[in-house]
């Protein structure tokens, strides 16, 4: 399973061209603390949001629920769609803001 650790999400954050995250939490769940500039399409909504997802199919992409398990669909379903350079956030939110990494 190809993870990110998230002093290197905040690194990546920086690049010229950071990585395309997407947080597939539900819409309270986001709004109450999320990545800066983190896409929110929920998990189960992929399919319907394809218009948002990156064009270029081997553009990076960073995915993040509170735990791991919706990551871990929505990342099936991006596979299906074709895209190929897929992460996920080791820890997730959970341990994004027990670190008390920036969010808005």
């Amino acid at each position: 399973m190809s993870e990110i650790l998230q002093n290197e999400l905040l690194k990546e954050m920086d690049l010229e061209q950071p990585p395309f995250i997407i947080d597939v939490r539900s819409g309270f769940e986001y709004r109450s603390a999320h990545i800066k500039n983190a896409a929110h399409i929920p998990f189960y909504a992929i399919l319907w949001n394809k218009k948002r997802l990156p064009k270029n199919y081997s553009e990076p992409i960073i995915l993040t629920c509170e735990h791991g398990p919706r990551a871990i669909m929505a990342r099936r379903l991006l596979r299906i769609i074709g895209y190929r350079h897929i992460r996920l956030l080791k820890g997730h939110m959970t341990e994004w803001k027990k670190n008390r990494l920036p969010t808005v």
